[in-house]
Formats: C-alpha cells, structure tokens, sequence
C-alpha cells in the first residue's frame, strides 16, 4: 500500500455533501468516490510500500485528538452545570443541594478525571514514540493507550453530556444550552477514527497477543 496527495479536482471525484446529520453542525461533512481518478506520482506520500504504517500512524493522531475533545467536552458539561446548581432553584433552594443532582454531578467530575489521566498518559506514550519513529514497542505501547483512552473519553463524554442534560431538565433539551449541544456533537466520537468496537478489538489484541489478532 502506498500513501498519495490525491487532487480533487475533475468529474472523477465526485463530492457529496451531508446536511442531515444530529450534530457537529460547524464541521464540513461529506462523502466522497473516485471513480479512475488519475494521481500523480509525484505526489506519492512517504516511501513506496509505506501506505499502510502512515495511514496508522494518522489514524493514532487522530484517536488521540478525538480522545482529547472529548475531555474538553466533558470538562465544559461539568462548568456548566456547577454554575447551573448554584443558581437555579427549586422547592426553595438551589438544585444542587437535592441529592439526586448531586448524583449526576458526581458522575461527570469522575469521567472528567478519569478521562484526563487516560489522555495524558496516552499523550505521554505517543510522544514517546514520536521521539523514537524506529522503535516498533513504543509504537505499540501509544497505539494500545491511545485506543483506551479514545474508548473510554467518548463514551465518558457521552454519559457526562446525558447527566448534564438530566440536571438542566426541560432547559438541557434545548440547543440554546450548552449540554444538549455536546449530546449531539459526541455520539459521533463513539464512530469516527475507529468504532467503539475496533478500539475494543485493539485492547484486547494486544492482552492476548497477536495470536489473537480479530483482525487476521
């Protein structure tokens, strides 16, 4: 496999953009198919036979960054609803004094610091490889903590983003909050870069071995 810049330009790529979709609404989403699309040789990315290592390599970049906004979401869900719990009030007293709410505002700090960890320590382990672009373990050591931490902040972004809506109440299903928002823009960080079930098959390779590989 070989990586190419492939120009855009010609009836042979075809473009299609996508409108109808529940979030990420700032981002530029499409479809794409090329059809005997000419590429220039000299627009050959990397070596000849490399394709496949830089196609994996971006992929990890890419992991990562998912990872990353998934925190900032969360991080945001969690500022959001301590100002929320201070100000509103019901029954006589501010909503963050009801235990219940408490109970949701609980579960986002522990996926926000949970999440945290996991991201830095895979942004540790990649830069490690980074540093060190011939060295096959460390490679795989940020491959195995960057799919863990891709896992685990996406769906933590996902459940904090859900216990924030439930504390906004009928307010949090609104697009004029910010909770509702992030329950839209982050079901999709579940999908891209690599599913929820292709980060699970990752991890589980690399306990077992490549013996074990689902990928084989």
């Amino acid at each position: 496999m070989t990586a190419f810049i492939v120009d855009t330009a010609g009836d042979t790529f075809e473009k299609e953009q996508l409108h109808a979709k529940p979030g990420l609404f700032t981002c530029d989403t499409a479809m794409f198919q090329m059809n005997d699309h000419p590429v220039r040789a000299d627009n050959m990315l990397g070596k000849e036979g490399e394709g496949f290592r830089i196609s994996m390599h971006t992929l990890v970049s890419g992991r990562l960054s998912v990872a990353s906004g998934c925190l900032g979401a969360i991080e945001d869900c969690l500022s959001e609803c301590i100002d929320y719990c201070k100000t509103r009030k019901q029954h006589g007293k501010e909503i963050g004094k009801h235990q219940l709410v408490q109970d949701h505002l609980a579960k986002i700090e522990m996926a926000r610091a949970a999440s945290e960890a996991m991201v830095i320590r895979a942004a540790l382990a990649k830069q490690a490889s980074d540093d060190n672009p011939g060295d096959a373990e460390l490679y795989g050591d940020a491959d195995f903590k960057v799919a863990q931490a891709k896992f685990f902040a996406s769906n933590a972004a996902w459940e904090a983003s859900d216990h924030a809506v439930q504390i906004f109440g009928g307010r949090g299903w609104s697009e004029l909050y910010r909770p509702f928002r992030h329950l839209q823009d982050v079901r999709v960080c579940r999908i891209y870069e690599g599913t929820d079930e292709i980060m699970k098959m990752k991890i589980a390779g690399k306990l077992l071995g490549k013996d074990y590989d689902a990928f084989k």
